[in-house]
């Protein structure tokens, strides 16, 4: 991943955070005041960020580099 820590996060921006000390890929939504973590993948429950979890956002991902 390519991931650019000045561009501003926006709704829907796909982010990399580090949460409660795990990092994730995920696209950010902000609803009522919530913070939301949604994953592509339908198989995972999107995780909502409260007041007590350790949450920082290291950048927005600019660009996928496949090759593993």
């Amino acid at each position: 991943l390519i991931v650019d820590r000045k561009k501003k996060i926006t709704n829907n921006s796909i982010i990399v955070a580090a949460v409660n000390d795990e990092l994730v890929v995920k696209k950010i939504k902000y609803e009522n005041k919530t913070i939301q973590l949604i994953s592509e993948n339908n198989d995972f429950s999107p995780i909502i960020i409260n007041k007590n979890d350790r949450f920082e956002i290291w950048g927005a991902v600019k660009s996928v580099i496949k090759n593993v």
